[in-house]
């Protein structure tokens, strides 16, 4: 009675142990399953809305180039040009943005199927020290009954051979538990086969995810080339069609320079005006007071100082009339040019750059850098100071790795 309720308190707490150890198993993996799925999800769907931002952004990009496409044709031919150029930097990003999101995903699989060939790779230990254990546990019930029973049945010293009922007692207590530990062995033997099957092919499902994660990553990177060759391209074209509207309607900084030049010599003959100015009101406050006081001594002399003040004036005012003239023109030149070029800067390869990076600043305001960093790398007034961060914090990473 007492061997029988050993065994089933045997059999009981390693039937419990192994069914603790096997859900646990399972729930570790019906965990990274679902933090796998929640993971794509989010991905997926943030992806959606940014490429459908971007999309909008795109046709707006387009209606205002087109616009002002139509409005150069008699310019320049090249804008059609720089207009499929840009468009084709539009598409280059957001094929480099899609790039970068199957990337993540495949390293949410890689690391799912890492963490997978670990646990199952701990699974195969843990069984294998349970039969270990059983074995070990088996040998010491044996020995421990065997006692028992000799201490049962006394032996006598001058006898040579145990006594039948010894020899019957341990073959009997041997074939009783002989059955039982074989089924046990098998069942622990499966447990650790299905394991190192599970480890086998979890080893194979990350060493594949490796290589897609890898082949995604090198796709990433000559997408970013294509981005960077694209993006000065485009540049080219657009400083051409700068200089070929400079080269029509002239230099917008030469109108400027115009501009400061004749203000600089209006202000330059001021001080002409005040002192002419000055004996121009004197002489004409002496002939006013000679009329009012019927005193004409001086008169006749301060007429003709009064009028060569004013000879003296007039030259000067009209060289004045002339600046402003010639500023006003000027200033109409410069209106005119920005309405060329005012457009064409709003749409320029840096513009486009900085407007696809504030999209994803407002999409992805704590992933916006790495995104940033990683799917197009271009430098702009806009972009610089975040691929500076990401840089100076990967040179950081990688001192304190070396120290």
């Amino acid at each position: 009675m007492g061997r029988l309720m050993l065994k089933k308190i045997a059999h009981y707490f390693a039937k419990k142990g192994l069914e603790e150890h096997t859900n646990e198993t399972k729930r570790k993996i019906s965990q990274y399953q679902r933090e796998k799925d929640q993971l794509e999800f989010r991905v997926n769907e943030k992806q959606y809305q940014l490429r459908r931002s971007l999309e909008n952004e795109v046709e707006i990009a387009k209606k205002t180039l087109t616009t002002h496409v139509d409005a150069m044709n008699d310019v320049c031919d090249g804008a059609n040009f720089f207009h499929e150029s840009n468009l084709a930097l539009y598409g280059l990003m957001m094929s480099s943005m899609d790039t970068w999101f199957e990337t993540e995903e495949s390293m949410i699989l890689q690391n799912t199927a890492w963490h997978k060939k670990s646990l199952f790779g701990s699974e195969v230990k843990y069984y294998k020290e349970c039969l270990k254990s059983f074995k070990a546990a088996c040998e010491s019930h044996e020995r421990l009954e065997w006692r028992k029973k000799v201490q049962a049945d006394t032996v006598e010293a001058d006898k040579v051979e145990h006594p039948k009922s010894v020899s019957d007692a341990i073959g009997q207590i041997r074939m009783q538990q002989s059955l039982t530990r074989k089924q046990q062995e098998a069942r622990i033997r499966s447990l650790i086969n299905e394991s190192e099957n599970n480890e086998k092919n979890s080893k194979v499902d990350f060493y594949e995810m490796k290589g897609i994660t890898q082949g995604k990553r090198d796709e990433l990177k000559e997408v970013r080339e294509a981005i960077r060759e694209r993006y000065f391209d485009s540049l080219d074209i657009w400083k051409g069609l700068k200089i070929e509207l400079y080269a029509e309607y002239g230099d917008i900084d030469e109108y400027k320079s115009k501009v400061k030049e004749n203000i600089s010599d209006i202000n330059g003959r001021k001080e002409e005006i005040a002192k002419h100015s000055k004996l121009l009101n004197h002489f004409k406050a002496r002939i006013k007071e000679a009329r009012s006081s019927e005193n004409f001594e001086t008169f006749d002399a301060d007429k003709t100082s009064r009028d060569k003040a004013w000879s003296e004036l007039e030259p000067i005012f009209e060289m004045n009339k002339k600046s402003q003239k010639r500023i006003d023109k000027a200033k109409e030149k410069i209106e005119e040019l920005k309405r060329w070029v005012d457009p064409l800067h709003s749409v320029s390869p840096a513009e486009t750059v900085s407007a696809f990076f504030k999209k994803l600043e407002t999409e992805f305001p704590e992933e916006c850098n790495k995104l940033f960093y990683e799917s197009v790398r271009v430098k702009t007034k806009t972009t610089s100071s975040s691929i500076n961060l990401i840089q100076n914090e990967r040179k950081n990473k990688t001192k304190r790795q070396q120290a």
